[in-house]
């Protein structure tokens, strides 16, 4: 089975350090639990303003290569890659030089093994992956997820405040953990 998995939300913890991050920079007192939409629009027209000058000083600074792993996703893309699926990492990530570097660092320094890595903004993943003939995705932007069920791709949408008051949608099955990811991935095998 060809798997495609989302790093940021999924496989390292991107939003809490994040958040952090830009509470040094701005002297705010933002949450993870205000994050109550993928866009984190609600963090208010500042946030909005800022958000794509910081993120760039966030991955510039280094910060980017000490995010934490997600709880069980190391040991979990390890075993589905000795069970012979083939994993793409599909990251909505900078594409640039420092990001493309970064990126292959963390997942290197934390033995997430993988078969090709892709930069594909959220608007263009849906069509890469449906193109690249994936199975199953894990991802925790609910949009993507959705679209990528209306293509037949079975996305797993992994746990997120962002994400968790969601309608349900074809092709698109809640979880919670990378153990949950695990089993679903081989009761899909089994199916097929």
């Amino acid at each position: 089975m060809k798997i495609a998995l989302d790093i940021d939300g999924c496989m390292a913890e991107f939003v809490r350090p994040f958040l952090n991050y830009y509470n040094n920079q701005h002297l705010t007192e933002l949450k993870y639990e205000d994050v109550t939409d993928y866009s984190m629009d609600m963090l208010g027209e500042d946030f909005k303003k800022n958000f794509r000058k910081d993120y760039d000083r966030f991955i510039a600074s280094g910060y980017f290569l000490d995010l934490c792993v997600v709880d069980g996703s190391q040991e979990i893309v390890t075993q589905m890659k000795r069970d012979g699926h083939i994993i793409d990492v599909v990251t909505g990530r900078s594409d640039s030089y420092k990001g493309v570097n970064d990126t292959k660092r963390w997942l290197n320094t934390h033995m997430i093994p993988y078969d090709k890595l892709c930069f594909r903004d959220a608007k263009d993943k849906p069509q890469y992956l449906e193109d690249a003939g994936v199975d199953v995705v894990v991802e925790d932007y609910y949009d993507t997820a959705v679209e990528c069920g209306k293509r037949n791709i079975n996305a797993l949408l992994y746990h997120r405040p962002w994400n968790k008051n969601k309608p349900s949608a074809k092709g698109v099955i809640a979880v919670r953990s990378w153990h949950e990811v695990y089993d679903i991935v081989n009761m899909m095998g089994l199916i097929e």
